[in-house]
């Protein structure tokens, strides 16, 4: 009878255990990326974060598309010098097919939704090394405009701070905040 008791005492703390150790991991630390609701990491910034070449998709709360982009790449080819500060900032197109799902925006990857990270972590915003100057070349407007479910190949002109680790991308334009950063590769 003694051990049946004590069996019995034990299996009615097991119940009592689990309940205590989710209390303790409930109140750990939290990571400092997170997910979106497809599973996607962000960063500590709240971004998708993807290497420059790699595809960045960013979906809404019900999975839908809201945004991809793909086959990103950067070029100085044809791209005049930066005049505020040609031996700190670097003008370059950045080439990248965007698809898009139902909800549209005016522009999407316009250059002044750009902002770029140093290895420091300090954000510097296009608006503050643009000059203005585009690029030029075919594909500078594609993305104006899409209509709904569509993509179209194109570039954005960056004016890009030597010091940049991270390019990164933040428009609420859509009705939705989407976020990108694109990690450089190192030298």
């Amino acid at each position: 009878m003694r051990k049946m008791f004590a069996a019995g005492a034990v299996l009615g703390l097991l119940p009592l255990t689990g309940c205590n150790s989710s209390t303790t991991a409930d109140t750990e630390a939290v990571p400092v990326t997170s997910a979106t609701d497809d599973g996607t990491a962000l960063n500590k910034r709240g971004a998708v974060e993807v290497a420059l070449g790699e595809p960045a998709t960013v979906r809404g709360p019900s999975g839908a598309l809201i945004l991809e982009v793909t086959g990103t790449a950067l070029s100085a080819k044809g791209c005049p010098n930066n005049t505020t500060d040609r031996t700190q900032i670097t003008k370059q197109k950045l080439t990248a097919t965007v698809s898009i799902g139902n909800q549209t925006s005016t522009e999407w990857l316009w250059p002044s939704d750009f902002y770029y990270v140093d290895a420091s972590g300090k954000v510097t915003r296009n608006l503050t090394t643009s000059d203005a100057t585009p690029c030029p070349g075919a594909g500078k407007n594609a993305f104006i405009d899409l209509p709904a479910n569509s993509s179209a190949d194109g570039f954005a002109t960056l004016d890009i701070p030597n010091t940049a680790t991270v390019i990164g991308y933040q428009s609420d334009l859509s009705g939705s905040d989407v976020q990108i950063e694109w990690k450089l590769p190192t030298s």
